[in-house]
């Protein structure tokens, strides 16, 4: 393709998607580096851990209610997981701050008037203001990394962690492990 078209080639070196502290937690947690560049600034990325499944709950309530109010439209969140939500920590929720809570299926019936949650791999290669992603299996075996990197690197201003107390070592290890792609 090279020879007979001659394209343009470029190295895409700058972040615009992300903001520098989303880029970064994702690079250290997924051991991917980030790009060379990172140029939006923004808010930290903030983990809550939870010991069980109504913790989850109210953590994410308290979260997007504290969005809602602080002036965040409810079609720019989005909750993201790795599975779908009849297995999720959210499989008995139907409402998260008041709003329903909907399942999409397919990225054009997203509501506005609800909290969408979606798959990680459903919302591949989309990307919202927030994120909220729950359900994380793990840090450190790759296709954990993998999906972990997809889910993260959605947010483009806000990026929310809901990790269970029971890898919340592995979280911390991942932490101190992927910090070599950040030099």
């Amino acid at each position: 393709l090279k020879k007979r078209g001659m394209p343009g080639v470029f190295s895409l070196n700058t972040n615009c998607r992300n903001t520098a502290p989303i880029a970064r937690k994702t690079a250290v947690l997924t051991v991917t580096p980030p790009a060379k560049h990172l140029k939006i600034s923004g808010p930290k990325v903030e983990t809550m851990y939870y010991n069980q499944r109504n913790e989850a709950v109210e953590l994410i309530d308290k979260c997007v209610r504290n969005l809602l109010t602080g002036g965040t439209y409810s079609r720019d969140i989005v909750i993201l997981s790795t599975r779908r939500l009849e297995n999720s920590v959210l499989s008995e929720t139907s409402e998260i701050a008041e709003m329903p809570l909907t399942e999409v299926d397919d990225i054009r019936k997203m509501d506005s008037r609800a909290i969408n949650y979606l798959t990680a791999h459903s919302f591949k290669g989309l990307e919202r203001k927030v994120v909220i992603y729950v359900d994380i299996d793990g840090f450190l075996k790759k296709e954990q990394r993998r999906i972990n990197y997809v889910a993260m690197s959605r947010a483009s201003v806000l990026l929310y962690l809901v990790v269970d107390e029971q890898i919340k070592t592995e979280y911390e290890q991942a932490s101190v492990d992927g910090m070599d792609v950040l030099s």
